[in-house]
């Protein structure tokens, strides 16, 4: 682990995929439910977490300090940054300071079906993640 500037290329390329709608397998995490989620889910092998980033200032929290600690036990790249420049990545006001570029790999239908699900939802070019909760 070490500590980053703005001027990084991981800064630079997480600012430049938040402004566009790129789909390059990388998906960007903010949220410390997800990635608490994402820490207890079957599938934390088949998608890695290509980089985590944390801010030790906004980290404030017993629970956002065990899931960040969880989170650098698997990452591939650890880095801290100040305030200000999380600041430019991150889009949640109340942000834990957490953030995740995971590798993101497509399931097929019959990956599903050898893991014993029987009902599957395809979502196709969400444009408001709260629409999953109405779904």
């Amino acid at each position: 682990m070490r500590a980053i500037g703005k001027d990084h290329d991981i800064i630079k390329m997480i600012r430049k995929r938040k402004n566009k709608n790129v789909h390059d397998g990388l998906a960007l995490v903010e949220e410390i439910g997800v990635l608490e989620k994402y820490l207890s889910s079957k599938y934390i092998d088949k998608f890695p977490i290509n980089t985590l980033l944390f801010c030790p200032e906004l980290i404030t929290s017993e629970y956002a300090q065990k899931i960040l600690v969880g989170l650098m036990n698997i990452a591939e790249n650890t880095f801290s940054v100040s305030e200000k420049t999380y600041e430019l990545f991150n889009d949640k006001k109340n942000s834990a300071g957490v953030f995740a570029v995971i590798e993101w790999k497509d399931l097929s239908y019959e990956d599903f079906l050898k893991e014993g699900y029987k009902n599957v939802v395809i979502i196709d070019a969400l444009e408001n993640p709260g629409n999953v909760g109405t779904i």
